[in-house]
């Protein structure tokens, strides 16, 4: 699954690369960073500059000669995927109560699944946003469903 902008949109338009004009520009797949998070690039040969969430754990031991200051442009024209779970009180009406606070926090559910694990249920979504903020509006509104457990984005590319 590519993790770049899923509109489409060129993911170098919302990225200022410092002391660099003109160049390649990817989202890293192993931390998928969404804008308005910490980011950071890495110079890569032949590819670009990678962005990075600043904390990626990928990062550990690379060449840190190549590391470059990366920021968000501030540009809101992108949505970028993400992916979401949760672990709930497996309850009636649980998946439209999820479904209708996730569809008002964020651009698109592309994804979702959930199935029963006795008296819990697991959920998990793919959903486009267009900026951190919203994601941490999403968590918020699911945090305050009493029957979430756990809400926490993950990279399935790493699980």
């Amino acid at each position: 699954v590519q993790r770049t902008p899923s509109d489409g949109q060129d993911p170098s338009k919302s990225i200022l690369v410092s002391g660099i004009g003109d160049v390649f520009v990817r989202l890293a797949k192993c931390c998928s960073p969404i804008s308005g998070e910490p980011i950071i690039g890495y110079i890569t040969q032949g590819h670009g500059v990678s962005i990075h969430l600043a904390t990626c754990s990928a990062l550990a031991g690379l060449d840190p000669d190549r590391f470059i200051n990366v920021s968000w442009s501030g540009q809101e024209e992108s949505t970028y995927e993400i992916y979401f779970r949760l672990r709930v009180d497996n309850v009636q009406g649980i998946i439209l109560k999820v479904i209708n606070a996730i569809s008002a926090h964020v651009e698109n559910i592309i994804e979702a699944h959930a199935c029963d694990e006795n008296d819990n249920g697991s959920m998990w979504f793919r959903l486009a946003v267009k900026n951190q903020g919203q994601f941490s509006a999403l968590m918020r509104a699911v945090k305050e469903l009493h029957e979430v457990k756990v809400a926490e984005r993950f990279f399935p590319d790493k699980n």
